[in-house]
């Protein structure tokens, strides 16, 4: 069996995983805890790493799993980075120009008759 495609969407405490090529749900996960302003994601490796409100989670990227959690301290009310030693990051500025270009083309193609 092919490994999916997949887009991951985060929004406060939920994360829903979309299949790229159809747009449906692969699978849904929400985040213990309150609702927090930022959620940042990255994929390495068949892992979803997962920040918000000073924890850092790591959820398998397939499945939607939760493999573990570890809070850093002193971060719950702070826009959190993830970074790797593979070079791989991903912050909130990253996150906002991503959805602004990806906003931008779906608007110019629904413009041109596209979406």
């Amino acid at each position: 069996m092919e490994t999916p495609n997949l887009i991951y969407i985060g929004a406060k405490r939920n994360i829903t995983a979309l299949d790229a090529a159809s747009g449906e749900v692969v699978w849904e996960l929400k985040l213990p805890g309150a609702f927090g302003t930022y959620l940042t994601l990255m994929v390495e490796d068949g892992v979803l790493y997962a920040a918000r409100q000073g924890v850092t989670y790591a959820i398998n990227a397939l499945t939607g799993e939760p493999l573990w959690q570890s809070e850093i301290k002193g971060a719950k009310n702070t826009p959190m980075m993830i970074a790797t030693t593979k070079g791989g990051s991903t912050s909130v500025q990253q996150q906002q120009q991503f959805h602004k270009k990806q906003f931008d083309a779906a608007v110019a193609a629904g413009a041109s008759g596209g979406v």
